[in-house]
């Protein structure tokens, strides 16, 4: 009965063949509905609508204020600015003709050369023929770079020697990953305020980050922190101790190293409120919201309207792929996505 009120139809027994109708043609407003939703995050995210309240991504801006989860969150503005790049799924995606399980799927490996081969699949096939294509592709993709690693592995080499006025100089050859993390390491102990020469700091910084390692040992590197942190979080004193705070747990909270550094330099303030729930303002004095608003906004008939001002020819058809129950030769659907490499 409720889901009949959701929908707006007639509670009881209805004809099999307008349910299924009604169905996909939802199905097919669901996934235009989706495109929509995306090209807005893309345009969020470009122009980072997201920042300036303590918030670290445009993915955790949608956990918080969308109430999606993190991983799907993650996955949403991934194939939002994936879709940029990709018009002929876009256009198929935008008119309903394709469902957002397809596209996510994909994107993980479309290109300007292969989207309408994919695209070919997508129509042809289901949401499991689409992933099962995308997975061999990744799998034969990921034997020939795990090839080249194992050679970059192999050749990797770290040297010095000192120089006549005693200083050290290094020569290293490591792989992508290695060198990756080292650079982000670099980068993070970089004295950014100092006027000296990128070169002179990058060189201050490796010394930094020696002296780190060589203070704490190798068992307390870990990958750094996440805005969903649970270990290795700081407890943060409501009342500050230098204020006559005390360590109870009744004054503590668990803040992630990133916010408990907006608190203590970024000029955001951290209070107990009524209900004891703690209530975090911004520097401007604005309260940062507790959550999102999960009530439910608009109806399908909304949405199927705007479609239609849009000129969006969408049926109960429009999402059915062309499949009539035949076995994908997953050999021949994989080789023809390899050749357009």
């Amino acid at each position: 009965m409720a889901l009949d009120k959701l929908a707006g139809s007639a509670p009881g027994p209805r004809d099999l063949q307008d349910l299924e109708d009604e169905i996909t043609e939802l199905s097919a407003h669901l996934a235009a509905a989706t495109y929509r939703l995306l090209c807005l995050i893309h345009e969020f995210d470009e122009r980072s609508g997201w920042n300036g309240g303590g918030v670290k991504s445009c993915a955790h801006w949608l956990n918080w204020k969308c109430g999606i989860a993190l991983g799907a969150a993650r996955e949403k503005v991934r194939v939002a600015h994936a879709l940029a790049e990709l018009p002929q799924i876009s256009s198929a995606f935008r008119c309903g003709k394709i469902s957002y399980s397809k596209v996510r799927a994909m994107t993980r490996v479309a290109t300007s050369q292969n989207e309408d081969y994919l695209l070919m699949i997508a129509n042809h096939g289901t949401a499991a023929h689409v992933e099962r294509l995308v997975r061999n592709y990744r799998k034969v993709q990921r034997i020939e770079a795990l090839r080249r690693d194992q050679l970059a592995h192999e050749s990797r080499e770290l040297s010095w020697y000192i120089d006549d006025d005693g200083s050290y100089v290094f020569r290293a050859r490591i792989s992508a990953e290695q060198g990756a993390r080292v650079a982000q390491a670099l980068n993070a102990a970089i004295d950014v305020s100092a006027e000296t020469p990128i070169a002179a700091r990058r060189a201050d910084a490796l010394e930094r980050v020696a002296e780190v390692y060589l203070a704490a040992g190798e068992s307390n590197v870990n990958g750094g922190d996440r805005c969903t942190t649970r270990h290795h979080v700081d407890a943060h004193h409501i009342r500050h101790w230098a204020d006559g705070g005390e360590t109870r747990l009744d004054n503590l909270v668990l803040l992630c190293r990133h916010h408990h550094r907006l608190v203590h330099e970024g000029g955001y303030v951290l209070q107990m409120g009524t209900d004891d729930a703690p209530v975090f303002s911004a520097p401007n004095g604005d309260v940062v919201p507790a959550g999102p608003d999960t009530r439910f906004r608009g109806n399908v008939f909304a949405l199927v309207t705007g479609h239609r001002r849009a000129g969006f020819d969408i049926g109960p058809g429009t999402i059915i792929p062309y499949w009539c129950g035949d076995r994908m030769d997953a050999g021949m659907a994989v080789d023809g996505l390899l050749n357009r490499a």
